[in-house]
């Protein structure tokens, strides 16, 4: 346990150091924009609504663009985004730290193949989205076992590390600048509560996804990285 803490723990500070880079940092962090974008898009369609288009910016930013059948299909569209990338990380931690490294993967590259197509209309987002899914295919269709199985712990560990990151964000910029928070001010236009207190809720809900996280990939043999190599 001790050894995989630390392992997780190492390679989360390298992710994090990485993503401040300003072309892999760039790469690595839409990635997570990519899943908080398709939040507001699920819900959207959940909702009755449709998604319109999906933007990926190379400031790591991300938009989607939806509309709504009423107002409580637009607040929970405008919700949707941060608890979705957390509730992903979790749900995320848990397959993979089940050894469900295929099936994950392939769900990754649909979605990326599915984004890319349909939903994804901004010249960077199409370039990133077709990097992605070109990669991941390749991967596949070689049937690379080790090397999807790294892909697939950096990426978990990239999501996780990334939607506390970006939550610890609004909330800043919820409490300091609360007019102009992203989804905390679109919050608080659909609902009148400040958008201080939906920074605070984000941030707690990306921290308890987090916990939960902290205790799969606790009981996960990091070892697995090295034994399959070696096989």
């Amino acid at each position: 346990m001790i050894e995989t803490a630390v392992f997780f723990l190492t390679t989360a500070v390298v992710l994090t150091a990485l993503t401040y880079t300003p072309v892999v940092g760039t790469y690595l962090s839409l990635f997570q924009t990519l899943v908080h974008e398709n939040g507001h898009a699920f819900m959207a369609l959940a909702t009755g609504g449709k998604v319109r288009s999906i933007s990926l910016f190379y400031t790591r930013e991300g938009l989607a663009e939806t509309g709504h059948k009423g107002k409580l299909g637009q607040a929970l569209t405008t919700f949707a985004g941060y608890p979705f990338a957390s509730g992903m990380a979790l749900l995320y931690s848990w397959i993979f730290t089940s050894g469900w490294y295929s099936g994950l993967m392939l769900g990754l590259v649909g979605l990326f193949i599915w984004n890319t197509l349909f939903w994804v209309r901004n010249p960077a987002g199409i370039i990133w989205g077709l990097a992605a899914s070109a990669g991941g295919l390749y991967v596949l269709i070689e049937n690379m076992e080790m090397l999807k199985i790294w892909i697939m712990f950096i990426l978990g560990v990239l999501l996780l590390t990334q939607s506390v990151r970006s939550a610890w964000i609004i909330l800043q910029r919820s409490l300091r600048m609360p007019g102009d928070a992203g989804d905390a001010t679109g919050m608080h236009r659909v609902s009148r509560v400040p958008s201080q207190v939906w920074g605070v809720l984000f941030f707690a809900m990306a921290l308890a996804a987090a916990w939960f996280s902290a205790g799969f990939w606790l009981q996960w043999d990091s070892s697995v990285l090295i034994q399959r190599g070696n096989a």
